[in-house]
């Protein structure tokens, strides 16, 4: 093809492989995990609300499987309606000349993935478009139109309900210490309106990162001139720098510390010092089953939130992709996802009051069929 380099046609040969794994790994194995792990949140909502008894942990699990269910939601529709258009890459379509998209709500906007400052622009049949034609193509205000939008403000969602994911994870694990260390002051120290207080400021905290850059989609499919303050906003290299210290590494920090605290408990030997006198031994078994229960989902945050906002930093340094950074991205996309659905599987295993619940529900429905 003239005009086009062999190192240019070899990165449209990768690029359509890329494209093409994607696809397949976006049909076959994210939305299949996906769709579980919804049933699954589900099922955890739905059980848990056969307790009429208030425990703040039981409150922070309910609340971690709405937060997890709800992103998990914005990942269906993400998934359909990009996959509807014929690419798993958000605002991406391929009818018409496109750029690769990153397809991270937080640092979103054109990005190659072959590195370099032009780029390189592909048609429908993969073939590269250069010079005015593909200049043209990126300043036509219809590219993408409702659906770049949808796809943004789809991908904000999830990065507001992956914050409160990780939060409300760390508000349950603190929860588990303060029931564990201090259990005759448990109800005290987390009452019912303090829990809720707590529940509202990890909503309007999530709100506060995932609000900035929704507010820019919008204002700049609006066409209003606030989105240029915005950008200059969500371009200051303070604000990326907050928004890994305070919505990543300050809350994983704590969550591993809580981990390592329920650890201590949970390899005790000797559980008097968080035990009253009259529970019995079946009793301890369920609080420490318990407790491992909650470490194991605060444990499966601590790796699949790193991966998630290391997928954010690539986009945001704009590295060269090639594929072995591609499979790496999948497999984080892939563990992020788990982190999500998986949860239910460690309430059937650790915890014995859920499975009671599950059991009561069941008898429940199968008498209201009847």
């Amino acid at each position: 093809m003239e005009g086009v380099s062999t190192v240019a046609m070899s990165d449209v040969d990768c690029y359509t492989y890329m494209l093409s794994l994607e696809v397949d790994l976006t049909k076959y194995l994210y939305l299949p995990v996906v769709l579980l792990g919804i049933v699954g949140n589900v099922i955890v909502l739905w059980v848990w609300q056969a307790d009429s008894s208030f425990s703040p942990s039981t409150f922070f699990i309910q609340y971690l499987a709405l937060s997890d269910a709800l992103y998990l939601a914005v990942c269906v529709a993400q998934y359909v309606g990009t996959l509807a258009q014929g690419s798993p890459f958000p605002g991406v379509d391929l009818n018409n000349s496109f750029t690769f998209s990153a397809d991270v709500p937080l640092f979103s906007g054109d990005v190659s993935p072959f590195g370099g400052e032009d780029g390189i622009s592909f048609t429908g049949d993969g073939a590269p478009v250069t010079g005015e034609d593909s200049l043209m193509r990126e300043e036509d205000p219809s590219v993408g139109g409702d659906g770049a939008l949808f796809s943004d403000v789809a991908g904000d969602f999830s990065l507001l309900f992956s914050i409160m994911s990780v939060h409300v994870t760390l508000a349950l694990a603190v929860s588990r210490c303060v029931a564990v260390y201090r259990p005759l002051r448990v109800h005290l120290i987390l009452s019912r309106r303090r829990v809720i207080i707590a529940s509202v400021v990890i909503a309007c905290w999530s709100l506060l990162f995932g609000g900035l850059v929704m507010g820019h989609h919008i204002c700049h499919a609006l066409g209003s001139s606030c989105a240029d303050d915005i950008q200059e906003r969500l371009a200051d290299p303070v604000y990326y720098l907050s928004v890994l210290v305070i919505a990543g590494c300050l809350p994983l920090l704590l969550m591993a510390a809580s981990n390592v605290a329920l650890l201590v408990k949970v390899c005790r030997r000797d559980v008097t010092s968080y035990l009253s006198d009259d529970q019995t031994r079946a009793s301890r078994q369920r609080t420490r089953r318990l407790t491992l229960g909650v470490v194991c989902i605060t444990t499966t945050s601590l790796l699949a939130y790193p991966v998630y906002l290391s997928v954010i930093a690539v986009f945001h340094a704009q590295m060269n992709i090639n594929i072995t950074v591609f499979i790496v991205m999948c497999i984080g996309r892939l563990i992020n996802l788990l982190s999500h659905s998986i949860n239910v599987i460690f309430y059937a295993i650790f915890a014995s009051e859920f499975r009671r619940l599950l059991v009561l529900r069941f008898a429940q429905l199968r008498g209201s069929c009847k």
